[in-house]
């Protein structure tokens, strides 16, 4: 079976941390966690549900460029960005790969969380992302992954845009310092189909007892035995 392709282009190409596959960045504390942390008996943690792990393997990420490091210049009002104090701090705006203010009117108040500062920031993006035609992708948080900001989602047909997407987001709020590292993963991108859908509602009472006993016959892993479908996102 053929593959679709999804590609991304940026002329500053030879110096960017590149898109990644999102199965390539699996956060280290998933990683870390145990299969069955209260033994087999009991049934496996979150490491062991494959819908949870689709999640973190489908897609690509577009990851952070340069490691920032965030603190107050006015405490409460304005914010401060830096990075190493050996490269030119306009560098990574001049390669379109910095942070930069958002206009606050865009955004209603209350769509913050209460852990949230109430002011929106902008990740430049230096990625143009193509995709075949009558696809689109979705721009979103990356799944299950612990960050200090908090993406401003989208979808945008990628078969037809040209030009560059930037990511607003919002920073949780903090005392001293944010640092988001190299190669944080910023924006989840799930390229889709463009297809016309329509909702149906049942009353629906068909439960079967022999669908429940047929479904739990495997003393572990039944839903990947008997249901899952694998997917590719190379």
């Amino acid at each position: 079976m053929s593959s679709r392709r999804i590609k991304f282009y940026s002329k500053y190409f030879s110096i960017l941390e590149k898109p990644i596959s999102a199965k390539k960045k699996i956060p280290s504390w998933y990683k870390k966690a145990e299969n069955y942390p209260m033994g087999k008996i009991k049934g496996g943690s979150v490491k062991k549900c494959i819908p949870f792990l689709d999640a973190l393997t489908s897609g690509y990420y577009i990851v952070n460029n340069f490691e920032i490091h965030i603190s107050w210049k006015i405490p409460g009002k304005e914010l401060n960005f830096s990075y190493n104090q050996n490269l030119d701090q306009s560098i990574p705006n001049n390669i379109g790969s910095g942070i930069k203010d958002h206009l606050s009117w865009q955004v209603p108040s209350d769509f913050y969380n209460e852990e949230e500062i109430n002011h929106p920031l902008k990740f430049d993006n230096p990625w143009v992302v193509r995709t075949p035609k009558n696809y689109s992708c979705m721009f979103l948080n990356p799944p299950n992954t612990p960050s200090p900001i908090r993406l401003i989602e989208g979808i945008v047909d990628t078969d037809e845009y040209n030009l560059n997407i930037n990511f607003p987001f919002v920073l949780k709020n903090f005392e001293k310092e944010v640092i988001i590292p190299l190669g944080h993963p910023i924006c989840w991108i799930v390229p889709f189909k463009r297809e016309s859908w329509k909702m149906e509602i049942y009353d629906y009472d068909g439960f079967n007892e022999d669908d429940n006993v047929n479904y739990f016959k495997y003393y572990l892993d039944n839903y990947k035995k008997l249901t899952w479908s694998k997917k590719s996102y190379d």
